[in-house]
């Protein structure tokens, strides 16, 4: 394997790049979007306004992008296509509402309580809080004392 120029020395590294890296300040685009280009809405309509190979019954003339779309989807859909059906219903008549069904959770009682006591609630938590500490330290200790000490004798009797 060739050794290298050092570091920095391929094409890919980052100390290659760093002479096209933007400085503080420059824009990536300086001269922004070409003038009279369309946006990408501009540009759709444009396009649905184009005239397309299907031919109006009624006029005789070429129908534009547009509306030679619509005609496809209503074939479509007379053929049996439940996208097409499915698309055209919800152009037509919307699309169906969603039910949704929510549950008024059951009224908190702390949110009826004025603020002395609200103050009373939190020191009977505190309190519960710690005697139930108290009471798991003091488990604790009694099961680590049981299992340090020796069998008790079994009596004869």
């Amino acid at each position: 394997m060739a050794k290298g120029k050092g570091k920095g020395s391929h094409p890919n590294s980052l100390a290659a790049l760093e002479k096209f890296h933007w400085k503080p300040g420059q824009s990536g685009n300086p001269n922004g979007r070409a003038k009279g280009s369309r946006n990408i809405k501009e540009r759709v309509a444009f396009y649905l306004e184009k005239k397309s190979h299907i031919i109006d019954d009624e006029t005789g003339e070429p129908l534009n992008a547009f509306d030679a779309g619509i005609v496809k989807m209503i074939a479509q859909y007379i053929t049996g296509d439940k996208d097409a059906r499915r698309e055209l219903f919800d152009r037509l008549e919307g699309k169906p509402a969603q039910s949704v069904t929510v549950t008024e959770p059951k009224p908190d009682a702390l949110e009826y309580l004025d603020e002395q006591e609200l103050l009373e609630e939190a020191e009977r938590l505190q309190e519960e809080i710690a005697s139930r500490a108290n009471t798991k330290s003091t488990e604790t200790e009694e099961n680590q004392a049981d299992a340090g000490s020796p069998e008790s004798p079994q009596s004869d009797s």
